[in-house]
């Protein structure tokens, strides 16, 4: 089995698109609602699951998601999740959707401030990454301004798959050929601890 990571540069935490950006994630990979879950592993059984997770400060954000799949099937788990973020940034969600990853928005923040213990973690969590402690309430009011348009035009800017980076753990030897044949240009071979040790190359493209 091989392990699929997909990265995303992500705006600033408290910018006006962080929500949205945030969201629009989830429309594609929340782990028990998202697009690639019921497409990838219900609909086409290509992955055994997906998740999507990252981190905001106030500098700057990294989301990213998370597909399990065998060797054989991870060309056709990156080209289905392509085509999906492209989709997504063109027509954006679907009604159901959105009122799905909202809700889930809702009570993730109501998980944050439910008990004094862990109000307080999520306060001093936004006063670390240099946001001031109100943007607890600013975040919620976001949540219920978000529309379908918003997500989709965050969507378009920060799922882009030419922003994204793609990193596959597995067998080399089963996985060079088909992820060259995708054409999506030059794939870097690290080692255990992150560096580059060579460049496989084969056709042109992202």
């Amino acid at each position: 089995m091989a392990v699929i990571v997909g990265g995303y540069p992500f705006p600033a935490a408290g910018a006006t698109d962080d929500v949205p950006a945030r969201m629009a994630l989830q429309v594609m990979m929340n782990a028990a609602t998202g697009r690639g879950l019921h497409r990838l592993r219900d609909d086409r059984k290509l992955v055994l699951g997906v998740h999507a997770a990252g981190w905001t400060a106030h500098s700057g954000g990294l989301n990213y998601w998370v597909a399990s799949a065998s060797f054989a099937e991870v060309p056709k788990v990156l080209t289905e999740i392509d085509s999906m973020m492209r989709a997504l940034g063109t027509d954006g969600p679907t009604p159901d959707e959105l009122e799905t990853v909202r809700e889930a928005f809702a009570a993730d923040f109501v998980q944050d401030v439910k008990t004094t213990a862990e109000a307080a973690r999520s306060y001093a969590g936004r006063i670390m990454k240099g946001l001031p402690p109100e943007q607890v309430t600013a975040e919620i009011n976001q949540v219920d301004a978000v529309t379908g348009d918003a997500i989709r035009a965050a969507a378009a800017k920060y799922l882009d798959p030419s922003r994204g980076r793609i990193l596959v753990a597995g067998d080399l030897r089963q996985l060079r050929d088909p992820l060259l044949s995708l054409g999506w240009g030059p794939v870097e071979v690290r080692d255990a601890t992150g560096a580059v040790v060579r460049v496989e190359r084969g056709g042109e493209g992202r």
